[in-house]
């Protein structure tokens, strides 16, 4: 794999792998790649992943939303 372009193809290998699939996009491309394409679905999984768990937290804060604390200063408990 030459390195100069290493990032530009994997830009481009992750956009064919998003519209076309994973397993087309291997099937086509030679043995030498498919160790990033590996790992750029690795990534993506994790991303997809983070991005689940942010939107069920945000989920979740909607439904319940934080018990106000008290103001401190508020003279409660003060003598």
């Amino acid at each position: 794999m030459r390195r100069h372009f290493r990032m530009k193809l994997r830009n481009l290998f992750t956009k064919f792998i998003r519209k076309f699939g994973f397993e087309l996009v291997r099937g086509l491309l030679p043995a030498e790649y498919h160790k990033v394409l590996l790992n750029i679905r690795k990534a993506e999984a994790r991303s997809r992943k983070q991005r689940a768990l942010k939107q069920a937290a945000a989920a979740s804060e909607e439904e319940a939303p934080a018990q106000p604390r008290g103001d401190r200063y508020s003279g409660e408990g003060s003598p």
